[in-house]
């Protein structure tokens, strides 16, 4: 039986972000970094201090202030937006197996501004690796 990383109207996805299974919110969080510094121009547009916390597993800063992009542990002093969502929420957003628009909607991701947030979407859609056209974003 295949594993389906991803499901759009009955159909599965069975290849997907190997990292994404199994992964640890440090390996998700490598590979944003890694997109981040490779893409030093989408970073720029988003161009804010983001606050990340996940339930049970600590707060991040990822500031887009800076050419390339940063990563710090710990919570941000002066968040343009800030988050806040479990693990599993995370996980189910980075194989888009659930939408963003649906976790703000239900109660599993807080977003304080959202279009600040809407630009890091831009960023996170590059480490993505999932099948192109899954929301209609067929680059």
């Amino acid at each position: 039986m295949s594993t389906c990383y991803a499901v759009r109207a009955d159909q599965c996805f069975a290849t997907g972000p190997a990292y994404i299974s199994g992964s640890t919110i440090p390996q998700l969080l490598d590979e944003l970094a890694r997109t981040m510094r490779a893409n030093p121009d989408a970073v720029a547009k988003a161009n804010a201090v983001y606050e990340v916390t996940v339930y049970g597993h600590g707060t991040v800063t990822i500031d887009t202030t800076v050419r390339g992009g940063r990563i710090t542990e710990g919570p941000a002093p002066n968040a343009d937006c800030t988050f806040a969502l479990s693990e599993e929420t995370l996980k189910r957003l980075m194989d888009r197996s659930l939408t963003p628009e649906l976790a703000v909607l239900t109660g599993r991701l807080r977003v304080s501004d959202v279009p600040a947030a809407m630009r890091l979407g831009e960023i996170i859609r590059r480490v993505m690796r999932s099948p192109p056209g899954l929301y209609g974003d067929d680059e």
